[in-house]
């Protein structure tokens, strides 16, 4: 395979997200598409692949990148195999064709899946791939691994994430890219009146509000046990559920499961589902604590959103969850699958306002210093150059980079 790279100091650089799947909006799609718009408009242009399949051209995925400004594509998808090739080496060589079309420069794909489609087809244009890593991955075989060697670069959204991926990444192909956000002014308590109103909530009622899909990955079953404990003992309480489970058909079949068990426990009048909501921020601003019952998260950007919004947390304490929430700084955390420990940490938040409200301070001093949107910018862009810079080097050299190697190496905190 012979490799070209354009040198580096041009003005711009073209860089194509791919993305798995056009169908569903979650936290993947939305990480990529602040990726896209975090990355320095001077230097880098982004534009969205998706697969070249009827049911991904009109996707909501797809929509969304095209009304916040951005140009999107399609590229050829096919299942990697050994047995049959063909089909995905010619899937490759036409991702190879336009990625070339298009004069992009740097492949970046949204999590390992994209990858295992796309990322033969990256390196057959000769440009670097880079590959982020969202979520816990248990297990990668012997095979699958083969088709993910192409990856230049690897990008993990925690420490965990990297420590515990299944492929092991030499310390020179691997960084921790901690997220960050845009801190927006808070609401003021006539506009969270007003919210709370539009959601036929009582006036005195705590609020506490999880943001997420209703899907498997998440905890629901935890957090409807745990609700029955809070409600014995506070019962002028509501949870708010802000996340799809109508849209997507496995969603509406994980919200009927959990259903029952809110109506076994007589939970009905507790429970508020308000379905995928584009901007969650309003929904934030009405809650008084924030919880995320999870089984696995890579770094769930939404703590980082509830903090920034002068909220206490209380989560589970899994993967890279405990690299934001400090224990008994910024919120709780919470031992997985224990209901009994999630109901007594949200009670202590009900019942005791002014460690609360100091949870909540400590979280938007930390959003503000450790997980601002500046600094997230600031090491996306060198990562992008440095991965750039690597590959023009690698080519002028020879080397070849899917071999060598592979450990793993700890990573600095933000």
């Amino acid at each position: 395979m012979r490799l070209y790279c354009h040198k580096m100091g041009r003005s711009r650089y073209n860089v194509a997200h791919i993305v798995n799947s056009g169908n569903i909006i979650g936290g993947t799609e939305t990480a990529t598409l602040r990726i896209a718009q975090t990355a320095d408009v001077s230097t880098f242009r982004s534009i969205a692949l998706f697969p070249s399949d009827e049911s991904a051209r009109e996707s909501p995925v797809k929509r969304l990148f095209e009304d916040a400004g951005f140009d999107t594509g399609e590229y050829a998808k096919a299942e990697p195999s050994f047995r049959r090739p063909m089909n995905f080496l010619n899937a490759s060589r036409s991702i190879a064709r336009e990625i070339k079309r298009r004069g992009i420069h740097l492949v970046h794909c949204s999590e390992t899946l994209a990858a295992h489609y796309s990322a033969f087809g990256g390196r057959l244009a000769g440009v670097p791939v880079l590959c982020h890593v969202r979520n816990r991955i248990e297990e990668i075989s012997f095979r699958d691994q083969t088709f993910l060697r192409p990856v230049s670069h690897w990008a993990f959204v925690s420490k965990d994430t990297w420590d515990h991926f299944p492929y092991r990444v030499r310390a020179e192909r691997g960084t921790v890219l901690y997220d960050g956000i845009e801190l927006a002014p808070l609401c003021s308590n006539d506009e969270r009146h007003q919210y709370r109103t539009e959601w036929k909530i009582p006036k005195e009622a705590t609020v506490i509000g999880m943001i997420a899909r209703v899907a498997p990955q998440k905890d629901y079953e935890t957090l409807i046990r745990a609700a029955a404990e809070v409600v014995k003992a506070e019962p002028n309480v509501r949870f708010m559920i802000v996340g799809d489970h109508n849209q997507a058909d496995a969603h509406r079949e994980h919200y009927n499961l959990i259903r029952k068990d809110i109506v076994g426990l007589e939970l009905e009048r507790y429970f508020i589902f308000t379905g995928f909501q584009a901007n969650v921020t309003k929904f934030l601003d009405l809650m008084d604590i924030f919880v995320l019952s999870t089984n696995a998260e890579g770094l769930p950007l939404v703590i980082i959103e509830a903090m920034a919004r002068n909220k206490p947390v209380v989560a589970t304490a899994v993967d890279g969850v405990p690299e934001i929430v400090i224990q008994g700084e910024t919120g709780f955390l919470v031992p997985h699958n224990d209901h009994l420990s999630l109901a007594s940490r949200l009670l202590t938040l009900i019942q005791d306002p002014i460690v609360a409200n100091q949870f909540g301070e400590a979280g938007f001093r930390a959003a503000q210093t450790k997980w601002s949107s500046g600094r997230f910018a600031k090491d996306l862009n060198e990562l992008y150059l440095r991965v750039l810079k690597s590959e023009q080097t690698n080519v002028e050299s020879g080397a070849n980079l899917g071999s060598g190697p592979m450990v793993t190496r700890q990573q600095d905190t933000p």
